[in-house]
């Protein structure tokens, strides 16, 4: 069974799989976008996760939290 469109490849440039408004470049389109969704959703759910962790470690951050000020590990705090 040979369903390729091309039956010979001498004398071909260039060969594009997707073309303009093809499914396959929506749907590349579709999988890229869930791909970085995923991974951003990853990042916002590890950075709570690791804040929450540190703020269990020191207590002095979680005092600082309450107050609402925010002192640079190393410097003084400046009023």
């Amino acid at each position: 069974m040979n369903t390729s469109p091309i039956s010979s490849w001498e004398n071909v440039g260039a060969y594009f799989t997707f073309g303009p408004s093809s499914a396959g470049m929506w749907v590349s389109i579709i999988i890229a976008a869930g791909i970085i969704g995923t991974l951003v959703i990853a990042i916002i759910r590890h950075e709570r996760h690791s804040f929450m962790e540190t703020v269990d470690l020191y207590p002095t951050l979680q005092q600082e939290l309450k107050i609402g000020v925010f002192v640079q590990p190393g410097l003084t705090k400046i009023n």
